[in-house]
């Protein structure tokens, strides 16, 4: 499963965490200490203009509105 993942703090990184440990394909939005994780786990950090196909977005603690045109297709 392809997922985006938009985090910060360190709830972000639980959940990024259990999210890579359980196989998935995750690209990480953030601008915090969960993309540090993201980069030692080797997932790509992304933005909401470049973050591409997705099966699943996952936004934990993230502190932005998410326009509409980014999520629905």
């Amino acid at each position: 499963m392809k997922i985006v993942f938009y985090g910060r703090r360190n709830i972000g990184m639980n959940v990024l965490a259990y999210l890579v440990a359980k196989g998935h394909e995750v690209k990480v939005i953030s601008d915090d200490i969960v993309a540090e994780l993201a980069q030692m786990l080797n997932c790509p950090i992304v933005n909401f203009e470049t973050m591409g196909d997705f099966d699943l977005f996952i936004c934990c603690h993230g502190n932005k509105i998410i326009d509409k045109k980014y999520l629905v297709y």
